[in-house]
């Protein structure tokens, strides 16, 4: 069998790259799977398989051995019992309609967020928890993001009119969900306490006024995180049109360090209505 390994740099690159794959298969009328995961894909025909992989892959020595420990860990424990069903906070932020940009905002980031919510729900033992400080910030993502990875398979056949679909998550998921819902509720805690001046949340970042970033900081401390404070000098946002609604949100930071965000703004609202849209 023949085998192919492709490599790409961002998200865009790789919907690209297997849009090419899909468009080069079909025209051959090959019978063909895809099985697509966060951050890869895997084609496969009776006599060949293409990979895509990210390039820029920082697994490997150590970070590699930590990650598969700590996937070696969660497969030998006891399946938790979930914490809710209800979908964990990810991202939500305060609507805006047009183009603008915000002054005086900075962001609070937690550190390790998702690795000290592990250890706080007790997932993770104490020389688990030291053994991180080893290893890259991206290695223990990766280590507990896996455990939420859904696989979703999909069967291409001529004249490819219906294409059948099959989604799975790992058994492990719901140490994942809990993981990030425990998180979510510092979160709600903290933005309730001082939504005036917060306008969004991404995962574990919260963008604030500046005025506020210490009092957040300080009252993250006394739950047990540590956190840092991301000075920028503008947010830039541009609605974006489409379906869903939502932005691109370009951050400024003090140094003229740019980086882009895509946020939506989330319908199916689930921290209370997003504290019923902050105001």
């Amino acid at each position: 069998m023949r085998k192919t390994k492709l490599t790409y740099s961002n998200e865009a690159e790789l919907e690209f790259i297997c849009k090419g794959v899909e468009q080069s298969l079909m025209s051959g009328k090959y019978k063909f799977t895809k099985t697509r995961t966060t951050g890869t894909a895997k084609y496969q025909t009776k006599n060949e398989q293409i990979l895509i992989l990210p390039g820029n892959n920082e697994l490997a020595g150590a970070n590699a051995r930590f990650v598969g420990s700590i996937k070696k860990h969660f497969k030998a424990s006891q399946l938790p019992e979930r914490i809710s069903d209800e979908r964990p906070f990810y991202e939500y932020f305060v609507p805006i309609s047009t183009y603008t940009e915000l002054k005086n905002i900075c962001e609070v980031d937690i550190n390790g967020a998702y690795w000290e919510s592990a250890y706080e729900l007790g997932y993770i033992s104490k020389d688990l928890y030291k053994s991180a400080e080893t290893v890259s910030k991206k290695a223990r993502l990766i280590a507990l993001g896996v455990l939420g990875k859904k696989t979703a398979v999909s069967v291409f056949e001529p004249p490819y009119s219906e294409i059948e679909t099959t989604e799975h998550y790992e058994r492990e998921r719901v140490f994942w969900d809990n993981i990030v819902w425990n998180l979510g509720e510092t979160i709600r805690d903290v933005t309730s306490r001082y939504k005036p001046h917060i306008f969004g949340i991404w995962f574990d970042a919260i963008f604030c006024t500046k005025s506020s970033a210490n009092n957040i900081r300080r009252y993250l401390q006394r739950r047990g995180y540590e956190t840092k404070i991301k000075q920028t000098r503008s947010y830039v946002i541009t609605p974006r049109d489409g379906i869903a609604e939502g932005a691109k949100i370009e951050r400024i930071f003090m140094d003229g360090t740019r980086k882009e965000m895509d946020v939506t703004y989330t319908r199916k609202k689930t921290m209370d209505q997003f504290l019923e849209s902050i105001k």
